[in-house]
C-alpha cells in the first residue's frame, strides 16, 4: 500500500488536508482514471456511480476483471511518474456536446444548458491528458505527480477507486462493504423505476409537471421498503431493534413508520431515543478544541442504558430518563414496561455501537442502518454527494426548528463529520438491513428553503478558508437543481416532513 500523504502545495507532509483539498483530489484521481481507462478500455462507456469507503465507484459498459483493472492503475501510475500535466481550456457550454455521443442530449449538456451560472454563453474548464477531454464539475491539480497516494480494487461488475481518508490524508485498509453497495444497487432500481438518474432527468420532470408523480412514487418505494423491513423483524422474533445512521438521515420519522408497520403486524413496539441517555453536561468529553463533544459514545451513559434494555425485556417496569438539553441533564421520565414479545426501537447515532447492546442477548437483536444515499448524478462523471444532501437537509432544519443560523451549522458539520467517521460508519456494515432515505425529489423541495440561507451566508476569517468552498459547491447545486412545487402532495409521515415540518409524529425541533 501505497503510504504518502497527498500535499496539494508541495511543502512537505505538514500541508493542510481540509475539505476543499480533499474534493479537488478525488476529482483529480477521477480524471486520472478515466483517461487510463479511455486508453485500456477503447470503446467502454464509464460511468462513475457513488462514493464507498474513502473513494468511488465505477461501472464501465465491458466486462472488467483484475487483468484489466491492474492495466488501467498501472496507467494511472505511469501518469503520475511522469507528471503528466492536465492541459485546461475554457470553453462556451454550448461547445461541451462535442464532449459527448449524446451530443446536446447527454446529460452534462441537458444541465449547463439551463443552469443559472453557465448559461448565456457561460465558460467551463475542460481538461485533457493523452488525448481525452472531459468536463468535471470543479478544478483539478495542476499535473497527476500529486496523485499518488489511490489504489484501485476490482469490484464486480466494476471496481472501486479508494483515495485518502479525510482525517489523516492516507490510505485505510481497504474492506468491501456488501450492504452498503446492495442498497446503492437498489437505489440505482429506483432511479430506473423513477426514469430519474441524473439532475437533468429531475429538471426535465420540474418542467414538464411529472415530478407529482416521482414524489409519490418515491413515497410509495419507502413504504413498500418499510413494510417489508417490518416483516422481517417479525420473522425473526426480534425483540430489539437498533437504528442508527449519521445526522440528517431521518432516523426519527424512519422508526415511528417503522412502528406503525410493525403495529399493521399485530405488534405493539415502543420507542426510545439514545439521546435521552446523555450524561450530563458538565461530564461529557470535551474533543481536541475544548468543546464538548455529543457525538462521543462516552457522552452516553451506556452503563444505565444496558440495564434499563436488560430490565426492559425482562419484562420489568422501569423508569426511563427524559433528557433535557436546555438544562444539559436527564430528569425522570415515565416508567415504562414491555409485555412478553413486544418489541422495543431503539434510535440513535450510536444504536450500532456494540457498546450499546453489549448486555442483551444477539438473538434477540435486529440492527438498521439509515442514511440517504442519493443515486442521483449530475451525469455520468459527476456526482451529488451524499454528505452534501445531508448537510441540507440540516441546515434547512437547524433554521425552520432551531432558529440555528446557517454558520452555527457549517461551524458544527466539521465536528459531526469527524464523529460519524469515528463512531458510526465503521459499524455500518453490522446492520442486518441497511435502509436507504433519500428522495429524488427532495432537492426540488429544499431548493426553496436552502438557497436563500446559503446566498445569505456570511463567514469570515476562519470560517470562510474552512468552509467558504462548502458554500460555494452548495450553491452550485441549488444552481443546477429546479424548484417545485410539489408540497401539498408530501404527506405528514414522510421522511422529509423531518426537515420542512408538517410531520404528524413530533415537531423537528425534537429530533437529533
Amino acid at each position: 500500500m501505497n503510504d504518502y500523504i497527498f500535499n496539494p502545495t508541495g511543502a512537505g507532509e505538514t500541508a493542510q488536508w481540509d475539505d476543499k483539498a480533499r474534493r479537488e483530489y478525488e476529482r483529480s484521481v477521477r480524471f486520472l482514471f478515466l483517461a487510463a481507462a479511455f486508453r485500456e478500455c477503447p470503446g467502454a462507456k464509464v460511468s462513475i456511480e457513488h462514493s464507498v469507503h474513502y473513494g468511488v465507484y465505477a461501472s464501465l459498459s465491458q466486462p472488467v476483471d483484475k487483468f484489466t483493472v491492474a492495466r488501467i492503475e498501472q496507467r494511472m501510475r505511469k501518469y503520475v511518474e511522469e507528471d503528466a500535466r492536465f492541459v485546461r481550456e475554457d470553453w462556451p457550454v454550448g461547445r461541451l456536446k462535442e464532449l459527448y455521443e449524446e451530443g446536446e442530449n447527454s446529460p452534462a449538456v441537458r444541465l449547463l444548458k439551463r443552469s443559472p451560472r453557465v448559461s448565456g454563453g457561460g465558460i467551463v474548464p475542460v481538461y485533457s491528458l493523452d488525448g481525452y477531454r472531459d468536463y468535471l464539475f470543479g478544478e483539478l491539480v495542476e499535473s497527476a505527480g500529486a496523485l499518488r497516494v489511490f489504489e484501485l480494487h476490482p469490484y464486480a461488475p466494476g471496481v472501486v477507486l479508494q483515495i485518502p481518508s479525510s482525517e489523516t490524508g492516507r490510505l485505510l485498509k481497504w474492506t468491501a462493504q456488501h450492504k452498503y453497495m446492495r442498497t446503492f444497487e437498489q437505489a440505482a432500481r429506483w432511479a430506473h423505476i423513477l426514469n430519474v438518474r441524473y439532475a437533468a432527468d429531475l429538471n426535465d420532470c420540474v418542467r414538464n409537471g411529472a415530478i407529482r408523480d416521482v414524489a409519490l412514487v418515491s413515497e410509495a418505494l419507502h413504504e413498500k421498503s418499510i413494510a417489508e423491513l417490518a416483516n422481517q423483524i417479525v420473522e425473526r422474533e426480534a425483540r430489539a431493534v437498533l437504528v442508527a445512521g449519521p445526522s440528517s438521515s431521518g432516523k426519527t420519522t424512519f422508526t415511528h413508520r417503522l412502528a406503525i408497520q410493525l403495529r399493521v403486524l399485530g405488534k405493539r413496539p415502543r420507542l426510545i431515543s439514545l439521546d435521552d441517555f446523555y450524561l450530563p453536561r458538565g461530564d461529557i468529553p470535551v474533543d481536541e478544541n475544548g468543546e464538548r463533544d455529543l457525538e462521543h459514545i462516552d457522552a452516553l451513559n451506556v452503563r444505565l442504558l444496558n440495564r434499563r434494555l436488560v430490565s426492559l425485556l425482562e419484562g420489568e417496569s422501569v423508569a426511563m430518563p427524559k433528557y433535557d438539553f436546555m438544562l444539559g441533564a436527564a430528569r425522570v421520565g415515565e416508567k415504562m414496561r414491555l409485555d412478553e414479545g413486544q418489541p422495543l426501537l431503539i434510535e440513535g447515532i450510536h444504536g450500532l455501537n456494540p457498546r450499546v447492546s453489549e448486555s442483551l442477548p444477539k438473538d434477540v437483536c435486529f440492527r438498521v442502518y439509515i442514511s440517504p444515499l442519493t443515486a442521483l448524478n449530475l451525469d455520468a462523471h459527476n456526482r451529488l454527494r451524499t454528505t452534501d444532501a445531508r448537510l441540507i437537509r440540516r441546515i434547512v432544519r437547524d433554521h425552520q426548528f432551531r432558529g440555528a443560523r446557517i454558520e452555527r451549522t457549517l461551524e458544527m458539520w466539521q465536528s459531526v463529520r469527524k464523529g460519524e467517521e469515528r463512531w458510526i460508519f465503521p459499524y455500518q456494515e453490522t446492520a442486518e438491513v441497511s435502509f436507504n432515505s433519500a428522495l429524488p425529489y427532495e432537492w426540488t423541495v429544499l431548493k426553496k428553503y436552502a438557497e436563500p440561507l446559503i446566498r445569505g451566508a456570511r463567514l469570515e476569517g476562519k470560517a470562510r478558508e474552512g468552509m467558504g468552498s462548502t458554500i460555494e459547491r452548495l450553491q452550485q447545486c441549488m444552481d443546477i437543481i429546479e424548484e417545485a412545487e410539489v408540497e401539498r402532495d408530501i404527506g405528514p409521515t414522510s421522511l422529509l416532513r423531518e426537515f420542512i415540518g408538517g410531520c404528524s409524529f413530533y415537531s423537528p425541533s425534537e429530533t437529533e
